[in-house]
């Protein structure tokens, strides 16, 4: 009896730590949602111009890219539980900093530090869980996290709309206080790993200036565009601060080790669709609600009910997608879902009032659907393909792609509407420029066939390993060549049998 009490507690403890898990990205998602569908009203109430408004998006995209990988990095030379408490309260310390904002500068600050802890949510949430889990509750683990993200995003909209009318902007930023409250009271007990907290490396904080340099002057660059003499200085000084970033971030030892992996596993052509499904639904989550309310004249409800259609087809095609990918293999899949989101894309560049709320909804759900199936694929290929002691390298690289790209699409939709004679032939060149990313996503999926092929063949033909060794362990962030678990990523030859068994592992 004592036993069975015991395994009684293990396992509400492990349901527990995937709970806060899920909490945790269901919060981050509904957050971002909510500021994204809300941008107009914000920039409205704050007094922004429009395309100075989108500022208030890549102030927390700028830090959660750029601090993604030395996140994941001290998360690892951390004690798991210290590190998931640290994020999920320090996200609500940054939401409510928001909330309480006396200026624009305050404001900008509280989103940018909100970045910082995302990077190490996203960092921390899948690991965790799938490690809490254990083997045999692994893939329900997963399947619970990757299911809250999309239901924050479809929450959040409807939240923002109903609540900015009541009671103002701020209360967007006050409803993640208690949800990251109430994450951290449930991985208080349940989370495993030590309290132990790890000081920084130097390597670790000259990685996070040089990418927080790099990526901050790209955002500044393309709002400085070099039209008349007064924006060439600035402009040319943006690029070369980015340069100086990119440069002196190549040069650490952990940045080749990233290189090695994405050269040796052929994770390019995967990295590069996401990166440009990611690219396009960026340019779509500023464009749609600045279209819907400023030309469709829509209320903020009816905007947010549209642009809930982007997030429902992701989740509907991802679910079908992980059916279909298992029955007919990953290749066709990402292809279709491709094709999807270039012809979403196509209907959408004309951008006519005339659509109203439905018509332009069904359009970017059409995108959505095939933003799914390009998403999973192609996510899951990077995992696949990834040796287990990088499988955690992989996803924070993916990560930091697909974060990149997102918020430079916003950017860039931002850029065009403010040189455009008027905002909205800008809108619609962003949105053409999102369907050219699109085809060329297809081709890089096109591309992926022999990598995608080779990954289902080994699924369907596992070579058995002699050490068996979970996935969740956050030592996969160990790509430094100088970290003591590093281990050089084996180069994949597609084709060969020979090194199936090295691509099982």
């Amino acid at each position: 009896m004592e036993q069975l009490n015991r395994e009684h507690l293990s396992n509400v403890r492990r349901n527990l730590a995937v709970a806060a898990c899920a909490l945790a990205f269901f919060m981050i998602a509904q957050d971002v949602q909510m500021v994204v569908a809300a941008l107009p009203r914000l920039g409205h109430d704050l007094g922004l111009a429009p395309t100075s408004a989108v500022w208030l998006l890549l102030a927390g995209s700028i830090t959660s890219t750029s601090l993604m990988l030395p996140a994941g990095r001290w998360a690892d030379a951390s004690g798991k539980r210290s590190a998931f408490l640290i994020a999920v309260l320090g996200y609500g310390v940054a939401a409510a900093a928001a909330a309480s904002a006396q200026s624009l500068a305050w404001l900008l600050a509280a989103r940018a530090l909100s970045g910082a802890f995302l990077a190490l949510i996203l960092v921390l949430v899948m690991t965790v869980a799938v490690e809490a889990a254990g083997p045999t509750d692994r893939a329900k683990a997963v399947g619970v996290i990757t299911a809250a993200g999309p239901l924050g995003s479809m929450t959040g909209p409807q939240i923002a709309a109903h609540l900015i009318p009541l009671l103002g902007w701020r209360s967007i930023f006050i409803v993640t206080v208690p949800l990251s409250l109430l994450a951290a009271a449930l991985a208080w007990s349940s989370v495993p790993g030590e309290l132990h907290l790890a000081l920084p490396r130097r390597r670790w904080l000259v990685e996070a200036v040089a990418l927080s340099l790099a990526v901050g002057s790209v955002f500044g660059l393309l709002r400085e565009v070099p039209i008349g003499l007064d924006k060439v200085v600035p402009a040319v000084g943006l690029l070369l601060l980015v340069g100086a970033g990119a440069v002196a971030w190549t040069r650490l030892p952990q940045a080749k080790g990233i290189v090695r992996l994405v050269v040796a596993r052929h994770l390019s052509l995967p990295l590069t669709s996401l990166a440009l499904m990611s690219l396009a639904t960026g340019v779509i989550a500023y464009t749609v609600p600045y279209f819907l309310i400023g030309d469709v004249r829509a209320t903020l409800a009816e905007s947010a009910v549209a642009f809930i259609a982007l997030a429902f087809g992701q989740t509907l095609s991802s679910v079908v997608g992980g059916v279909l990918a298992g029955r007919l293999g990953a290749w066709p899949v990402a292809v279709s879902g491709a094709v999807l989101a270039a012809i979403g894309l196509a209907l959408l560049v004309p951008l006519d009032p005339s659509w109203g709320v439905v018509g332009t909804a069904w359009r970017i759900g059409l995108v959505g659907l095939g933003a799914g199936l390009i998403g999973g694929c192609n996510q899951s290929t990077i995992m696949g393909l990834a040796p287990w002691h990088h499988e955690a390298a992989a996803s924070a690289v993916s990560g930091a792609f697909r974060n990149l790209c997102y918020a430079m699409g916003a950017a860039v939709a931002a850029t065009f509407a403010s040189v455009a004679v008027s905002p909205t032939p800008g809108l619609r060149l962003a949105l053409a420029l999102a369907a050219a990313g699109a085809v060329g996503g297809l081709l890089a999926a096109i591309g992926s066939r022999p990598v995608m092929n080779h990954l289902d063949d080994l699924d369907h033909h596992p070579t058995p390993h002699h050490v068996h060794s979970p996935v969740a362990h956050l030592r996969g962030l160990a790509h430094d060549p100088e970290h003591p678990d590093y281990i050089e990523p084996e180069l994949l030859v597609i084709g060969s049998r020979s090194s199936s068994k090295s691509a099982a592992d």
